[in-house]
């Protein structure tokens, strides 16, 4: 009995190490199937990422050359058309304009949010600038948005409660008229003094920028950032409105008589030393001209503005009405 009992463990044994070894095969073989179907999701994933990204690659150069196209052709009409070529002290007066974009700028605010202001002498392109740029936030609570061409009262950045000031550059053919052009050019003689103080940003659309960089600078100065799809809306938006815009009204100022437009510029750069003279000029030229004068109140400094100030006598005779 006890060897019958022996020889069924023995038979035993072997049957369990055969289990064991059959047992140790078949996860094995999973382990390996298991393994080999992971390393197949990663690769299907990670072809369809790739395809993906270089999808989205192809759109965003698509979108850069769309751009650079549209960029090119206003490019041309400002700086190339013959019958549309900038002012020869164009470059002169843009080289005066001034930023402040360092951490001495001062942003403070009177509220308990930032007061951002977007100006530019009074023109249908600002307006449609900043409903473009205005566009690609959500939410503007953030911030109180201040839209105009008054210009800022003297006060080292005490007398105009603004926390950060956005200022926008046209090119100055399209000012049309003598008056106009000297106007404009003394308002942004008064910006860039403000720039010696509070926190500004000049955007310049006679430059060769192309829109996106133009949005993505304009939103990271005042304090943001926004994702592709927003900012590719944007540009789109750029395209269809403020290019066409501009391109028309770059081809109806082709026949200003650009002579007088360019003695004004220079007379008015040589007696304010490109500038830098203070104070600056006058808003109120040509008191005879009731486009001028129409003008000159959008564009003086608003002392009746909230937190505005204006304690320097040239403010309050600008603001009621010139005469200084």
């Amino acid at each position: 009995m006890k060897h019958n009992s022996g020889r069924l463990d023995k038979k035993r044994g072997k049957k369990n190490v055969r289990v064991l070894k059959i047992s140790v095969r078949l996860i094995l073989i999973l382990f390996i199937g298991l393994s080999f179907g992971i390393i197949l999701v990663r690769m299907i994933l990670q072809s369809k990422a790739t395809k993906l990204s270089m999808n989205n690659e192809k759109q965003s150069s698509n979108n850069l050359r769309h751009e650079d196209k549209l960029r090119t052709n206003v490019s041309r009409i400002i700086k190339d058309d013959k019958n549309f070529p900038l002012l020869e002290n164009e470059q002169r007066f843009r080289q005066t304009l001034r930023s402040c974009l360092g951490e001495a700028c001062l942003t403070a605010s009177p509220i308990d949010r930032p007061r951002i202001a977007l100006l530019s002498p009074p023109h249908p392109i600002a307006s449609k600038v900043w409903k473009v740029l205005l566009r690609t936030l959500k939410d503007k609570s953030f911030a109180e948005f201040i839209i105009g061409s008054n210009a800022i009262p003297y006060g080292y950045g005490k007398s105009h409660g603004l926390t950060r000031i956005v200022r926008l550059v046209l090119p100055l053919r399209l000012e049309k008229a003598t008056f106009a052009l000297a106007q404009s050019v003394r308002w942004h003689c008064r910006i860039s003094h403000v720039a010696a103080h509070t926190a500004l940003l000049t955007l310049d659309l006679s430059d060769n920028i192309p829109p996106r960089r133009l949005i993505e600078q304009a939103l990271s100065f005042i304090g943001l950032k926004v994702d592709h799809s927003i900012l590719d809306r944007a540009v789109r938006d750029w395209n269809t409105t403020i290019i066409p815009s501009l391109e028309r009204a770059i081809q109806s100022s082709s026949t200003v008589n650009a002579r007088a437009l360019d003695a004004q510029l220079q007379g008015e750069l040589d007696i304010s030393n490109d500038l830098r003279k203070w104070p600056c000029g006058t808003l109120w030229v040509k008191k005879d001209d009731e486009r001028a004068l129409n003008r000159a109140a959008q564009m003086v400094p608003n002392c009746s503005a909230p937190y505005s100030t204006c304690s320097v006598p040239r403010d309050k005779c600008e603001f009621n009405g010139g005469g200084c």
